[in-house]
């Protein structure tokens, strides 16, 4: 099934402080907002000035001697009360687990983001609030994990895979993965290779293996697909577009009707990296028997950063992989609509697939 979400029209938007935030002028303008530390708030000022002053104008508010009408203080919160974060050191394993309130087992979900490295834990640290036992796993760039994707193994899903499959805190009958971009790949892959994953969320990667070969037990599983470095874009500020660059047959996509589990790709038409017409390509591959198990949703002038609702867009900015800016693309309303649609979908989908309605929370002691 297809799924294409229309541009909102213009209006009051209650959330519209926030996910329209940019950087101030004169600042520079390739800023992504990223939370580090999940534990604290971010906190939000809003002040009122008497007069008006439009975002192309300097910022008259923050250097004018004028003191503002009124200030207040937002504070948002990704962790829910009660809900446990706990550093993940085990075997090779690099991330941070996230655990709902309450006593008893939760259904379980990895969650991954792009080659840009390191752990970023938004993302599971929510999920954790909406009932989910949600593992943030780190897989490049972080403490001793390999700083280069081609040094990036497959055992190490796999292992990460068995390990929370087993956690005492996780509810059995199979896990979820949700991944973004490079991250997207790998879940993807997971659902055809860990028999464990039953529920996939593919949020704008691309189903083929891109740059390098993926080895697995130091062998190569999945080979990269051609890169015509011709068709790789540079603009100027905003940088690099590598949607068009990647030569692809029909067999460079990953076989994912070889799996059961259920495929759930968000893909966004404005992204720069990732071609959307690529999931739609893989849909209409499964066999027919087999096509009530994806769904594709497409999102028109969204880009490549589908990130949680609320938060900021980012058309372009920096990435260490590309040592330099790379574009992500999107206009910020429309960008903002597919996010808040992106993030309901997910968490129907996981609950969909992962919890079994007639025993759920039975096993579970709700905070009082």
């Amino acid at each position: 099934m297809t799924a294409m979400i229309k541009k909102a029209d213009k209006g009051v938007d209650p959330a519209g402080l926030f996910w329209s935030m940019r950087p101030l002028p004169g600042h520079p303008q390739d800023a992504r907002l990223v939370i580090r530390d999940v534990t604290k708030p971010l906190v939000v000022t809003i002040a009122v000035f008497s007069g008006h002053v439009t975002p192309d104008d300097d910022t008259v508010a923050m250097t004018s001697p004028a003191k503002p009408l009124c200030v207040t203080r937002v504070h948002r919160r990704i962790l829910a009360p009660g809900v446990k974060r706990i550093e993940i050191r085990e075997g090779r394993i690099r991330g941070t687990l996230f655990l709902p309130p309450g006593r008893g087992t939760h259904p379980g979900v990895i969650d991954m983001f792009g080659a840009a490295g390191g752990n970023m834990e938004t993302r599971a640290a929510l999920l954790a609030g909406h009932g989910f036992a949600a593992l943030s796993l780190a897989f490049i760039a972080f403490e001793d994990l390999p700083k280069r994707m081609m040094d990036v193994q497959f055992d190490y899903f796999e292992e990460a895979t068995a390990w929370l499959t087993k956690h005492p805190a996780v509810r059995a009958g199979g896990l979820g993965v949700v991944g973004v971009s490079s991250g997207a790949c790998n879940a993807m892959l997971m659902a055809i290779h860990c028999p464990q994953v039953k529920a996939v969320v593919e949020i704008n990667g691309p189903p083929f293996q891109i740059v390098n070969d993926f080895l697995r037990q130091g062998k190569v599983f999945q080979r990269a697909v051609v890169t015509d470095i011709n068709k790789v874009e540079e603009r100027q500020k905003e940088g690099f577009i590598t949607r068009d660059c990647y030569v692809i047959t029909d067999e460079d996509y990953f076989p994912i009707w070889k799996s059961d589990a259920h495929i759930l790709c968000l893909v966004c038409q404005d992204d720069q990296q990732a071609a959307w017409e690529h999931a739609v390509r893989v849909r209409d591959l499964y066999p027919q028997h087999k096509g009530h198990l994806i769904d594709v949703v497409m999102y028109p002038g969204a880009g490549h950063l589908l990130e949680p609702p609320y938060t900021p867009h980012c058309r372009y900015c920096y990435n260490p992989v590309a040592m330099g800016n790379v574009l992500w693309g999107g206009e910020p309303k429309a960008h903002a609509v597919a996010q808040l649609d992106a993030w309901k979908r997910t968490i129907d989908f996981l609950h969909a697939w992962l919890v079994d309605t007639s025993s759920s929370g039975s096993d579970m002691e709700q905070p009082q």
